[in-house]
């Protein structure tokens, strides 16, 4: 199987909130559907977090770290 990375729009339920982001995701070549790629898939789940974190003001873990 081929694959290729492109941005793909996702969304994610977080705490009852849907949070929609945009990020690479690995498509099969030959059907055009998403598949699991561990590193891509971990990365926007962080990235909804992120998103989620500043929508409602929630400190970083980054911060969190620093004190």
């Amino acid at each position: 199987m081929t694959t290729s990375i492109k941005n793909y729009i996702n969304t994610f339920n977080i705490r009852g909130k849907e949070i929609e982001i945009t990020a690479p995701a690995r498509f099969d070549d030959a059907t055009q559907k998403v598949v699991p790629d561990m590193k891509l898939d971990n990365a926007a789940v962080k990235m909804a977090q992120q998103k989620y974190r500043e929508m409602f003001d929630f400190i970083k873990p980054e911060e969190i770290k620093a004190l």
